[in-house]
């Protein structure tokens, strides 16, 4: 920083400092002021500014009644509602705009104070200037609150004075205080771009910034981004309607229309200002961040195009003003976030975009150099080539005549198995009437006559070629018929997969003329090699295999080449620490089988390793988890009535896993009913463990309360400890044993020789 540029920033602080001494004496006064003002201001008023920019606002507050109140009074001059207000709005604008965001709640207070006081600090300036007129008329107005203004500048001069004289004792002399802010003030900010190595490829040219834009430009479709959503979703669906009900059209209409009517009442608590999670709270908590698109929701999803596009219509923090049909239920919807589409960012298309032209320039260098080697081998390539004939069935685009009534009778009963389960209720075999299973056996039917048609046709043609003949009736049932050639063993006889199948037949009959028969991926083949091309010299395209071979060679060696080069321009980069020769000699333990053990030595390794050779208690349960929906003792207390209703059901002899399904917060065990599966000592929380294995085989226990939140446990079965006896784990004990004998006899024989 210059030293002109300095002074001048120092002048600047010393005249800040002079206006800040300046005002000092009307300081005091309007922090009565504003203070006054604060407390005449409703407390209305700032509920509503903190509900604006609270996330979660429980309840609606009103405006102010009457917006032309008087908020402070400075001498005869009186501030108004309005125009506090307006200038409190300004400033939130003003912080919205450079910040992208709204003011905190905890903020609102301190911004609304610092509004109200540039209104008051108004009074006594004019444009800019002190007006010793208008801070008289406030004085003689209010002599006592000046005099305690008076007072208050008294003790925060003294409090100047004080520091002042702390700074002339300890402060650092000017010279370091200004080569620190010369310093501060010429300091600068790098930012780093982390770039891998495997990006930039030698050898191929690097993509230019025009290239970029230019396929930016080209490709903004590509880099569209559809209109998206994330959504907060409460379930209307309890209770669940049995399975056995499900069936019956009238009774799933009329629950249908019932929980419509409870997402209804939901959703009218909701426009009443409780929030979702409160006005949903019985019926579980709420699903959260569910992405959607317009032309993508989730599978449970009901709603029609107008209920979506509704979704893409609501402002943030919105709830949908009705319920949308769910695949069980109702569903209540708040749009937690809706991003508009809109093109990627060059930013975030440039990597990929860039990653494109890298790979398009490597290709096109490797086709060169392919290309190269071609012409450089052309002649040397010379070989054998064949002409073929090909032709395909294809089995799922064959035509056949529908199959009578008696065909699909006679297949069904020649397939009845297939068509035939175990009831176990009544220990015998069912099998499902033909009326019922007619669809399946048809397309059965169908699918197998196709498979014997089309080796049929294959057969035929197969035959003609065979004989020099051409079946011509066959061959026009024939999905594909090519004659192509010259063909070169190794390489594809066409473009498509049946190409490639014919070019590996051809390879592995190794260019022997003839028929012959295969699968391809659309269906039977039949080729037939009918002519040797000999002194052929391949295309590119049918010898790229070999050529790109023989280019991976010339790259390895040209990298070895390079790697010498570099290591003989300087071998010191490549220098290692100092290097250790050593011998080691290997103990291997003997052979379990060759260790002698009597058996009281098995015995007593039994009694000794009792615990690893027997059964520890086991137990399996179920379980229902309630987890608060937030911090607090609320939160708790809700969550708490919740479990302790759903306990209440559950003793009342609802059914525990519907009620899993239904209301568990726990997602891992929510879909199969809230089980644990088996599960010993040690595997669960602490608490949930004592209250678990505390349960009989069909007990369900009180709450128990863990970090987790709310639990309800039903033990379904409990398994005690069980020491095996020595006479089932004789073998394995004994293993054991010898193993580990073998290890010592090792070990003691290394110490052996070490001390050797």
């Amino acid at each position: 920083m210059s030293e002109r540029n300095f002074s001048k920033a120092l002048a600047r602080r010393v005249e800040a400092a002079r206006r800040l001494l300046a005002s000092a004496v009307i300081a005091a006064t309007i922090a009565l002021a504003t203070c006054a003002a604060i407390a005449q201001t409703p407390a209305g008023a700032t509920t509503q500014t903190q509900a604006k920019t609270s996330a979660k606002p429980k309840t609606p507050t009103a405006s102010p009644a009457n917006p032309e109140s008087v908020v402070a009074t400075v001498g005869s001059r009186s501030i108004g509602r309005a125009e506090f207000e307006s200038r409190y709005a300004k400033r939130s604008e003003q912080y919205r705009t450079h910040s992208g965001s709204d003011l905190a709640a905890e903020l609102v207070p301190i911004a609304r104070r610092q509004a109200l006081e540039g209104l008051i600090q108004a009074v006594f300036f004019t444009n800019g200037d002190f007006n010793q007129a208008r801070f008289d008329a406030a004085k003689n107005t209010r002599p006592q609150q000046f005099a305690y203004a008076v007072q208050q500048i008294r003790v925060e001069l003294g409090g100047r004075r004080l520091q002042q004289q702390l700074e002339r004792e300890f402060a650092p002399p000017e010279a370091e205080l200004r080569a620190e802010a010369e310093q501060e003030l010429t300091r600068a900010s790098v930012s780093l771009l982390a770039l891998q190595r495997g990006d930039f490829a030698i050898g191929y040219a690097e993509p230019r910034e025009a290239d970029v834009l230019d396929q930016y430009r080209a490709r903004r479709a590509e880099f569209m981004r559809p209109d998206r959503a994330r959504l907060t979703i409460a379930f209307i669906d309890t209770p669940v309607l049995p399975d056995s009900e499900r069936s019956d059209p009238a009774k799933a209409r009329a629950w249908s229309e019932r929980m419509r009517a409870q997402a209804q009442a939901a959703l009218a608590a909701v426009n009443g200002g409780a929030s979702l999670e409160e006005a949903t709270a019985d019926f579980g908590a709420p699903r959260r961040d569910i992405d959607v698109t317009r032309d993508h929701f989730p599978v449970y999803w009901r709603g029609d195009e107008r209920l979506n596009g509704l979704v893409f219509a609501q402002s943030r923090g919105a709830v949908l003003s009705e319920p949308v049909p769910a695949e069980q239920g109702w569903l209540l919807v708040r749009v937690e976030e809706r991003v508009p589409a809109h093109v990627d960012p060059l930013k975030d298309a440039a990597p990929l975009i860039r990653a494109d032209l890298r790979e398009r320039a490597r290709r096109q260098t490797e086709e060169q150099a392919t290309r190269l080697i071609y012409q450089q081998m052309r002649d040397s390539l010379r070989t054998t080539a064949y002409r073929v004939r090909y032709a395909v069935t294809d089995t799922s685009t064959l035509k056949l005549p529908e199959p009578g009534a008696s065909e699909l009778e006679r297949y069904y009963r020649a397939h009845l198995a297939e068509y035939s389960t175990f009831d176990p209720a009544t220990t015998s075999v069912r099998a499902r009437p033909f009326a019922e299973v007619k669809s399946d056996v048809r397309s059965r039917w169908m699918r197998e006559r196709r498979i014997v048609a089309a080796r049929e046709i294959t057969a035929a043609i197969a035959a003609a070629w065979s004989q020099g003949k051409r079946d011509r009736g066959a061959e026009s049932r024939a999905a594909v018929l090519r004659d192509v050639g010259p063909v070169v063993p190794g390489a594809a006889a066409d473009t498509d997969a049946v190409g490639r199948a014919v070019g590996d037949s051809l390879t592995a009959r190794a260019g022997a003329l003839g028929v012959g028969t295969g699968l391809s991926p659309r269906g039977p083949m039949v080729f037939h090699v009918y002519q040797a091309v000999p002194g052929y010299i391949p295309t590119f395209d049918q010898v790229r295999r070999r050529l790109a071979a023989r280019r991976d060679e010339e790259r390895q060696r040209e990298e070895e080449r390079g790697a010498h080069a570099l290591f003989d321009r300087d071998p010191s980069r490549f220098r290692t620490g100092d290097i250790v020769f050593f011998t080691r000699v290997s103990i291997a333990p003997t052979d379990a089988l060759n260790v002698k053990l009597t058996r009281a030595e098995v015995e007593r390794y039994h009694q000794e390793h009792i615990d690893r050779y027997s059964l520890r208690e086991t137990m399996s349960a179920r379980h229902i988890l309630i987890s608060p929906t937030g911090p607090g003792p609320e939160a708790d207390e809700k969550a708490r009535a919740r479990a302790a209703d759903l306990l209440r059901r559950i003793r009342a002899g609802e059914d525990f896993g519907a009620l899993a399904r239904q209301y568990s917060d726990d997602p891992p065990t929510r879909d199969n009913g809230g089980e644990l599966g088996s599960f010993g000592r040690g595997a669960m929380l602490e608490e949930f463990e004592r209250a678990a294995f505390s349960l009989r085989a069909g007990e369900v226990s009180d709450l128990v309360r863990t970090h987790e939140g709310y639990h309800i446990i039903q033990c379904i079965s409990r398994e005690s400890a069980f020491a095996q006896p020595l006479a089932w784990m004789y073998a394995n004990v004994a293993s054991d044993l010898a193993r580990e004998r073998a290890r010592q006899m090792a070990k003691a024989r290394a110490d052996s020789l070490y001390l050797v």
